[in-house]
Order: structure tokens, then C-alpha cells, then sequence
């Protein structure tokens, strides 16, 4: 498996940086873009690490926050033969609530219309765990069973706040390797530890050779923090890259605390799993 980071906050010269996130993967024959970030740097980033946006035959999105999905209209553009797969929750209005007020963080209105102008045949709505060419494998809904984790933020479906937004539509990919499972998470809103155990569940498979990608740690408190760490020291982990959303604080105390190997991840990194 190859894994190539296009976008992320973070990012290695000459690459530009933005708050999204966005990975090509390549694996069984198959390639997969995953995620499209907050905008058309996508394309800037992905032309000067030699990928080729027209390559990939499956699009997958993880969530629908507008720094997931922001390039999606550029990517469905160049790539005219891509499967989408994402949750219908995608296209629901999204907001999150602050001091000042609500501010809008669904997929933009270019996003939608991409979406929905794509013909029938090329999209892919799911809710259950399901499996693409290639090997690659889409948790569906995550279970929230820990107590400690939830979606990481104040978001709502209204811009008043009465409706709590689960983000049901939360999604992680992974894909089986000799060495072990490679996990692939967007902003990881259902939690590290629920999405972690759902693969587990799905595969019944407990080695983990990498987990990479966003955790949404940003705003976690120590308990959380704790929590997470807790249990991570009980699982099967080779190492962790977290970026995007993770936060700075919770990436150094995930390297501080954990058993397994953890560096921050960055775009223009790239990984090859045997």
C-alpha cells in the first residue's frame, strides 16, 4: 500500500498548507483519493508530488466538513471515471457554535452541486461497512461506545443550536497488510478508540501496523487525553501519524504517553506498506 499526503495544516517545501486534508492511496491495483481539502490546492500540491488527479478510480469521503470536500468539484472534474463513495449525511447544512455565533462548516454549495449533478451510476451511498477494489475498507457509522470521546466540537444542524449534529456520516478507511492493519482516518469525529475497535470488530484482526490521519484531538480535555491514551497502550500498534485536526498539544502527548512509535504527518509525506 502507498499512501501519498496532498493536503494538511501542515506541509514540507514546496508544498502549500491549509486547515484540510486530503490523501491519495494506492493499493491491489486500485486508487483511491481520499478526502479533497478545503480547496483547489489540492490540485497545486498533487501536480508537484507527480499524482495525477485524473488516476484515481474511487473518490471516498470522510465526512461532509468543508475542509474535506472543498477540492471535490476540481477532483470529480479531472477524475471523469472516479466512483464517489459517501454517507448521505454529507449533504446536510452544518454549523458550528462559538461565542460569536454560528458559522457554516458543511461542504460548500460547489461541493453539493458536484455531488449532485454527478450521474447516479458513479455514486455510491452507504450507512453499513462495505468493501472497494483493491482492498480498501469503509467502516460505515461508527458505533460511540467510550465514554470519554465525542465529535470534538459544538456542532449543530441548525443555526440556532437546538439540533446536536452526531456526524453520523464520520467514516475511517483501512486497509489489510502482511504487516498488519493501515488505517486512514479523516477527522476521526466518532473517536481514535471507537473507530479503532469498529475496524478490529469488522476485520478480526487486532495488529496495527500505522494509523494515520486527523483525531480531532484539538480541543480535548486531560480526561479525554487520558482516556485515549489508556487504551491505545492496550492495543496492537506498530505507529501513529497524526496531523490535520489532531492538535499540536494532543499529537506531543500522544508521543509523550503512548508505547508505539508517533510522529507528526505532514503533506508531501509519503508511506509504502509491504
Amino acid at each position: 500500500m502507498k499512501i501519498t499526503i496532498l493536503v494538511d495544516n501542515n506541509s514540507a517545501e514546496p508544498l502549500g498548507s491549509e486547515h484540510g486534508l486530503s490523501m491519495f492511496l494506492e493499493a491491489g491495483g486500485s486508487k483511491v483519493l481520499f478526502d479533497a481539502g478545503k480547496t483547489e490546492l489540492l490540485a497545486d500540491n498533487a501536480e508537484k508530488l507527480g499524482v495525477d488527479l485524473s488516476s484515481p478510480d474511487y473518490i471516498v469521503l470522510s465526512h461532509g466538513h468543508y475542509d474535506h470536500t472543498g477540492g471535490l468539484a476540481y477532483a470529480l472534474s479531472k477524475a471523469k471515471n472516479a466512483k464517489l463513495y459517501c454517507h448521505e449525511g454529507l449533504l446536510k447544512e452544518r454549523y458550528s457554535l462559538k461565542s460569536f455565533g454560528a458559522r457554516s462548516v458543511g461542504a460548500q454549495k460547489e461541493a453539493r452541486e458536484a455531488i449532485e449533478n454527478l450521474p447516479s451510476e458513479r455514486k455510491i451511498w452507504y450507512e453499513q461497512p462495505l468493501t472497494i477494489p483493491g482492498g480498501f475498507n469503509i467502516t460505515g457509522t461508527v458505533p460511540r461506545i467510550t465514554a470519554f470521546e465525542d465529535t470534538g466540537g459544538n456542532y449543530y444542524l441548525d443555526r440556532e443550536g437546538r439540533y446536536l449534529d452526531e456526524l453520523e456520516d464520520d467514516i475511517s478507511l483501512w486497509v489489510e497488510t502482511p504487516r498488519g492493519l493501515v488505517i486512514v482516518l479523516g477527522c476521526c469525529h466518532s473517536g481514535i478508540v471507537n473507530t479503532i475497535r469498529r475496524i478490529q470488530d469488522i476485520s478480526e484482526k487486532n495488529k496495527i501496523d500505522t494509523v494515520v490521519g486527523g483525531m480531532h484531538l484539538i480541543h480535548a480535555d486531560e480526561e479525554r487525553l487520558r482516556g485515549t491514551v489508556e487504551d491505545l497502550r492496550q492495543m496492537d500498534i506498530k505507529r501513529i501519524l497524526p496531523c490535520h485536526c489532531t492538535g499540536d498539544y494532543a499529537a506531543e502527548y500522544l508521543k509523550n504517553n503512548l508505547n508505539c512509535e508517533v510522529q507528526k504527518a505532514f503533506a508531501g509525506m509519503k508511506l509504502e506498506i509491504e
